[in-house]
């Protein structure tokens, strides 16, 4: 292999099944030239087959192996537990090693410009069971608690295996991954569902494989054409600017000066030439709000504002805008709300969470019908089939606002286990389904076009 300019370094984080991990670290580093971050760590009790961060001590970073295609890979992965949690939303802002800790400090001397969380994912969050018991990474929310933090500027590329992270309807999300003094270049993920698994090793060891054939071609080439071959629903979201990131001009400091982008590019198999992306939904906006009236965003409700989000036996508000006057609600038209609790696997009974007020529960003097109309089995999960898990809304007015007002449950935080993130007690989304975007069937029910508060969604803490 020629030489290049730099030693680039890689980590992978693991939630959850190892296997397309192996096959990338082991591959970049013995094809690409990258060094494995986590070589740098001192060996930990099992030798020289483990690594051990002095900081998480208990976070296993061992040689995993897989053999595939009677191929033997192996390499170090490091597998987080939920006590890593806080630790690790600071680290990846600017990850590094020092000496024997993982270091999220910008004048740290080992870097890593390459750095992968992986395992169940959506909505911003990576989680998984791959350590033994559950644990997850508010991946997202770290760069937006940390969007005024400095950071090394090594950091190019953010890789996310997991289902739906890269969804275009999310970009607005990772906005502040590239809107800093020091961007990242390109977040590659998945549109939709994610095999991983063996699935997962194919497409990593194919897209090594083009890169290490040619060193020129864009990152988000290779990712399409490795992901293409095993039908899998690649995406990229890229800086402005930074969309044709290549390994050759990344090892011989080629690539071009970013700062503070705004402007980002969704890639997918239905536009691989990228196309802008949508980063706020122009029609409606859908919201939390608490009863001082602040609203829950994308900035204010993480695990640095422990104040915000939903308590237990307190009011508040769903807000639900239009943003247009052509998307303005009709007096008797109707709509739909969901709630999911994060993750996408959760079963929720809504009545467990909140209540809304009497008065939208009753028949409304003008329409004759409740505001707020409580439904089972509406989200097409199986687990809510026999459960509270969507509203059918019927607008009492001509109004381009509604706002439906509740008490969270003096309880709820028993009935919702503190496995969020921070401790909390889950993340509660929107999801909102205007007039003429749904459509019920005998056995089934389905809405499209939707309007999120994906960017944020609620916390409930006690």
């Amino acid at each position: 292999m020629r030489a290049v300019g730099r030693t680039l370094r890689a980590a992978w984080l693991e939630y959850q099944d190892i296997r397309d991990g192996i096959v990338f670290i082991h591959a970049a580093t013995a094809r690409l030239g990258f060094e494995n971050a986590f070589s740098r760590l001192p060996a930990g009790a099992g030798g020289r087959n483990t690594r051990a961060a002095g900081n998480l001590p208990d976070m296993a970073i061992k040689v995993h192996r897989h053999t595939q295609n009677e191929t033997a890979f192996q390499a170090f992965i490091a597998q987080p537990s939920q006590s890593h949690a806080t630790a690790l939303q600071t680290w990846i802002n600017s990850p590094a090693v020092s000496g024997a800790d993982l270091v999220a400090d910008p004048a740290a001397p080992d870097p890593i410009d390459w750095l992968v969380v992986s395992g169940h994912g959506s909505g911003g969050s990576v989680w998984g069971d791959g350590s033994g018991n559950h644990a997850n990474l508010e991946v997202a929310s770290s760069y937006i608690d940390g969007i005024g933090v400095d950071r090394s500027g090594r950091l190019k590329c953010l890789m996310i295996p997991s289902c739906n992270n890269v969804n275009r309807s999310l970009a607005g999300m990772w906005l502040s991954l590239f809107d800093h003094a020091k961007p990242v270049h390109l977040l590659l993920g998945y549109e939709s569902t994610y095999a991983g698994g063996a699935t997962g090793a194919r497409v990593m060891a194919r897209f090594v494989d083009k890169l290490a054939k040619n060193r020129s071609m864009p990152l988000i080439e290779a990712w399409r054409a490795a992901n293409k071959a095993s039908r899998q629903p690649w995406a990229a979201l890229a800086a402005k600017g930074g969309e044709t990131i290549n390994l050759d001009d990344w090892v011989n400091d080629r690539l071009p000066a970013l700062a503070y982008v705004k402007d980002l590019l969704h890639f997918g198999e239905d536009h691989p030439g990228g196309e802008p992306a949508k980063l706020l939904d122009d029609r409606y906006a859908v919201s939390w709000v608490m009863a001082d009236g602040t609203v829950l965003d994308m900035y204010n409700n993480g695990i640095a504002h422990p104040t915000k989000g939903l308590f237990d036996g307190k009011p508040g508000k769903i807000r639900i805008k239009a943003l247009k006057p052509q998307f303005a609600f009709v007096k008797g038209s109707e709509a739909y709300l969901a709630v999911h609790l994060y993750r996408p696997s959760k079963p929720l009974d809504i009545n467990k969470l909140l209540k809304f007020d009497q008065a939208l529960l009753d028949p409304h003097p003008d329409t004759g019908k409740p505001v707020v109309n409580p439904e089972k089995g509406r989200t097409g999960r199986p687990e809510n089939e026999h459960d509270v898990d969507a509203f059918r809304i019927a607008f009492p007015a001509d109004s381009d606002t509604i706002e439906l007002g509740f008490t969270v449950n003096s309880d709820a935080t028993k009935s919702f286990k503190n496995d969020g993130p921070g401790g909390t007690h889950g993340r509660f989304l929107l999801e909102f389904a205007p007039t003429g975007n749904w459509t019920q069937g005998a056995d089934y029910f389905y809405w499209f076009g939707t309007s999120y508060a994906a960017t944020a969604g609620a916390l409930l803490r006690k």
